[in-house]
């Protein structure tokens, strides 16, 4: 069996991310945002450290993002497009600040392979960013503490 990510096939071709190099493009949109310090350490693997002069300081992104791999993106161009929302947290490791992204939503199966071969923990949801006025929002099912729903 061949490919790049899953499912292999026999002639390699079935496999929902080709392998790299991926040109990526895209619009986005971001939103700086302080949240409990002690929340945010909670997301931090092994060897880092939370960043003790940002007071729990992230941001927020919003991206839609047409890809290119094969070249043949125009025959199937739900495919090559997909949007994102990731949160970067302010953090150390080894002393160094760092930028830690512990969540990411996609709503495409094939950007969902290509962050697994990055080694991201991606979720696949509906990912629609509602404008008010200059303020986007993450569509979700969960609401945020403070939020009085």
């Amino acid at each position: 069996m061949k490919g790049y990510t899953v499912p292999l096939s026999p002639r390699g071709i079935a496999n929902l991310a080709p392998p790299p190099p991926w040109h990526c493009a895209g619009t986005a949109s971001s939103v700086e945002f302080f949240t409990d310090p002690k929340a945010a350490a909670a997301t931090l693997p092994y060897g880092r450290a939370p960043d003790p002069r940002s007071a729990g300081r992230g941001v927020a992104m919003f991206i839609h993002r047409p890809y290119s791999a094969t070249g043949r993106e125009c025959l199937d161009p739900g495919c090559s497009r997909y949007r994102e929302f990731f949160d970067n947290l302010d953090a150390h490791f080894h002393g160094t600040p760092v930028a830690w992204c512990p969540y990411i939503d996609v709503d495409n199966d094939a950007a969902m392979a290509r962050g697994w071969v990055q080694g991201f923990r991606l979720t696949v949801t509906a990912v629609t960013p509602v404008l008010h006025g200059s303020r986007p929002q993450q569509s979700r099912t969960a609401t945020p503490p403070g939020n009085g729903r």
